[in-house]
């Protein structure tokens, strides 16, 4: 999700190049970072085998958030994370993983379809559970066409089931 996000962010440097190159050339530095950061991440769980690793409550919220400001880089489109560390002690290393995973493919949906100015992503505890809640000011869709062609929405839910999770879809035309 982070490389599709610096991707995006490519195509915006390669629009503002006539528009505002100087706005352009800070993104496309932004960018190169990015990227840098990337590749660093990638060797690092080479080296260090991502699995032989506990994945963090602490952890979990400091990728969440690495995860919203690359993804804001990439587009205008302003991520509002809410985290509550209560909510991430509850789940165990595996359950988080797969939560950030879930939690970036939202974000980069939203991104890419959504036509949204502002999202947000909290993850909440309720009174016998987690909730992962994302929500945007987006266009909107229709929820009935979701499984025909999205394979992103496959993820989620194949992801949610690996740690017995449920993924509830709310969705209107024009209403995010």
């Amino acid at each position: 999700q982070s490389l599709y996000a610096i991707g995006m962010s490519i195509d915006e440097c390669r629009r503002l190049m006539d528009e505002d190159p100087g706005k352009a050339g800070r993104k496309l530095g932004q960018t190169v970072d990015d990227i840098n950061r990337v590749i660093r991440e990638v060797r690092q769980q080479l080296a260090q085998g991502e699995h032989d690793l506990p994945f963090s409550a602490r952890r979990l919220k400091t990728e969440l958030a690495r995860v919203a400001a690359t993804m804001e880089r990439a587009n205008a489109l302003h991520f509002r994370l809410k985290v509550d560390p209560r909510a991430a002690e509850c789940l165990t290393s595996e359950e988080r993983k797969e939560i950030l995973y879930i939690a970036q493919e939202t974000m980069s949906n939203c991104l890419r379809h959504s036509g949204a100015s502002v999202a947000s992503v909290s993850l909440r505890l309720g009174r016998d559970r987690v909730y992962l809640e994302v929500e945007d000011d987006g266009k909107g869709f229709e929820t009935t066409v979701l499984h025909e062609a999205n394979g992103g929405l496959r993820n989620i839910e194949r992801r949610a089931e690996k740690v017995g999770a449920k993924v509830e879809i709310v969705s209107r035309r024009d209403h995010g």
